[in-house]
């Protein structure tokens, strides 16, 4: 049952303008939060190096606030933000795509 809902193409718009609309609160109220998102979903420029994303979960917690919260960029079905990965502090922009969101948290 529970697989019916999260595959129906209308629950999965509703999520999606959810995730942005909230999104866009947040950014609008110059409100630092966090996400929680399936990394299968996320594109990263520049790729990870190997021995940064073999760690990462299935689904990982990132925090934007400071600069990565500064750099959010959003367009219809995704948004951006850079971030740094690892010890190294690997630098690389992060594609999310609304459907991607698993969790929003705000402090």
């Amino acid at each position: 049952m529970v697989t019916d809902i999260i595959e129906n193409e209308e629950y999965k718009n509703i999520m999606c303008e959810h995730a942005r609309d909230i999104i866009i609160h947040l950014i609008e109220s110059g409100e630092e939060f966090a996400i929680t998102a399936n990394i299968k979903g996320l594109t990263f420029t520049p790729e990870l190096p190997s021995s940064i994303s073999d760690k990462l979960a299935q689904f990982s917690l990132f925090v934007l606030s400071n600069y990565t919260f500064e750099s959010i960029r959003l367009d219809e079905d995704n948004f951006y933000f850079e971030a740094g990965f690892g010890k190294e502090n690997f630098g690389s922009v992060v594609k999310v795509p609304f459907f991607a969101v698993f969790q929003i948290i705000v402090d």
